[in-house]
């Protein structure tokens, strides 16, 4: 922080003119450095406020307000900063009541903080529950695994990497993972389907839930309950939470296909992003003209109500005029004897680029 920003000398309010907003810098912690405030003293301060000014300020901040932004991980172009309201924090709350998350638990964050799924559900919900959260720096199956046993770990969260990678580090190590309660995992793609399966059976007593989400729309805007059965934890991305409306439509003609039909998701609700930051053009292209959100994401609703993500739009590849999603490819591989990990990309056809000769 001192790199970028002038500490006041004396004192604590900031006087910065490269940062005319920042006010102080608050340290949670057992030290403070000078020109900082700590945390225990600013909670203290707040005795000496009347029940009359803490009214009138709570009055002042609107639901609606921007409260937050996330950059975007840029899949579709240069990341853009997303901004969102105070709302997100009612459907953090709704989640976790919904998968029973309270102070007796014990979450392992290895998830970028930058990252809307570690923000979200991670810091916020253990804000918001009294849940113990330990952070580490980055990612480590192997360290992972002997936290989750050393601090009895009872949530964990991440992709199907994470997934796998623990899967395998538990089978190195053998620790005791008997825990873990819950994880969140963004399950249903068709690469991520066999792992999952996998993990349900190594990971035990852990139980995955799935969910679907983005940082436009809020990072589980679909999910899964505690007595889905594994082929729903593996195979589908969660039902529809409470706010939202959600639809696979056919990306050239509008029309809502029918169950189990492949088309692109859209969205409708009270907790999509108000803008990316400063690009209003950018934003309005993402609305169609009845208010829906085009995620640019493939994926269909099943019969049983749970809709299942299966991949970008941008990603599907054109082979001998039929449509291939390249994860289905990697997930047939990923079932090879030996194959850890695996990506398939596309790669032109060389008679696109040569003539073929007359005896061709």
């Amino acid at each position: 922080v001192k790199e970028v920003l002038k500490l006041p000398a004396d004192g604590t309010t900031v006087d910065d003119s490269n940062y005319p907003s920042m006010q102080q810098v608050i340290i949670f912690g057992a030290t403070t450095p000078p020109g900082t405030a700590n945390w225990g003293e600013v909670m203290a301060g707040g005795s000496s406020v009347s029940d009359a000014s803490l009214a009138e300020r709570a009055d002042s901040v609107d639901a609606d307000d921007p409260v937050f932004m996330m950059y975007t991980s840029g899949t579709t172009g240069f990341p853009k900063g997303v901004v969102h309201n105070h709302v997100m924090i009612r459907l953090v709350e709704e989640r976790a009541f919904r998968l029973a998350i309270d102070e007796t638990d014990t979450l392992l964050n290895y998830l970028p903080l930058f990252h809307l799924f570690a923000y979200s559900e991670g810091a916020l919900v253990c804000m918001l529950t009294g849940a113990r959260q330990i952070v580490t720096e980055t990612f480590d199956p192997d360290e992972s695994i002997k936290l989750i046993e050393t601090e009895r770990v009872s949530i964990i969260n991440g992709f199907e990497t994470h997934l796998k990678d623990l899967t395998e580090a538990h089978e190195r190590n053998r620790g005791d993972v008997s825990s873990l309660r819950i994880g969140l995992f963004a399950c249903g793609m068709r690469s991520s389907v066999p792992i999952c399966r996998k993990a349900a059976e190594v990971l035990a007593p852990l139980q995955t839930v799935s969910l679907y989400g983005m940082s436009e729309i809020g990072p589980a805007i679909t999910i899964g309950s505690l007595t889905d059965t594994l082929e729903q934890r593996s195979e589908a991305s969660g039902y529809p939470v409470p706010g939202y409306e959600i639809k696979v439509v056919d990306p050239e003609t509008g029309d809502d296909q029918p169950i189990n039909e492949l088309g692109e998701i859209v969205v409708r609700g009270y907790c999509l992003l108000l803008s990316y930051y400063k690009k209003p053009s950018e934003t309005a292209a993402c609305y169609d003209d009845h208010g829906w959100f085009h995620t640019g994401d493939t994926g269909l609703r099943r019969a049983d109500g749970h809709i299942r993500f299966i991949g970008r739009y941008k990603d599907m590849l054109k082979v001998g005029g039929e449509n291939v999603d390249p994860m289905e490819v990697e997930a047939l591989l990923l079932q090879a004897p030996g194959v850890s990990q695996v990506a398939v990309v596309s790669y032109p056809d060389c008679l696109l680029y040569t003539s073929p000769s007359p005896r061709d």
